[in-house]
């Protein structure tokens, strides 16, 4: 019964934390590892370095504007629109970054955004070359884009 506990521990991936130095008893890991017996703790311990876990909006995430407005032309052209933190926000509010469906060149937010109760709320952009278009979002389902 004893040789197979050791071949399991042996053969365990995490290395087992070593005994107390004051009596030789179990460690448990607490902030730092801490005798169960004589209450014992180790604070040279260093806890070994974790890359920091990524969530959905850490990098940007892609979506994709389809034309909506009144030139034939158009019709049907879509662009990338990149979602990304703002970068003066503590809050982790988001914004858009369309790409310019004209010259390819990212695009910046020109002025406040404006509310309407049928076509949602649009917001203007503008890219270096002065191509301007309006980027729609209706209450977070469809985004769109005009001219």
């Amino acid at each position: 019964m004893i040789e197979r506990v050791l071949k399991e521990i042996e053969q365990s991936p995490e290395p087992a934390l070593p005994g107390c130095r004051r009596c030789g008893g179990a460690l448990m890991m607490y902030e730092e590892p801490t005798c169960m017996i004589c209450g014992w703790r180790d604070f040279t311990f260093e806890q070994p370095k974790t890359p920091p876990s990524k969530t959905l909006f850490d990098g940007a995430r892609i979506h994709r504007a389809r034309y909506n407005g009144d030139s034939p032309v158009l019709t049907g052209m879509v662009i990338d629109v990149e979602t990304v933190k703002r970068a003066a926000s503590r809050t982790g509010l988001l914004e858009y970054r369309p790409s310019c469906p004209y010259c390819e060149s990212l695009m910046l937010r020109t002025e406040t955004a404006k509310k309407d109760r049928d076509s949602g709320v649009t917001t203007r952009y503008i890219c270096e070359s002065k191509h301007r278009i309006g980027l729609v979002d209706r209450a977070h389902e469809v985004l769109t884009w005009i001219d």
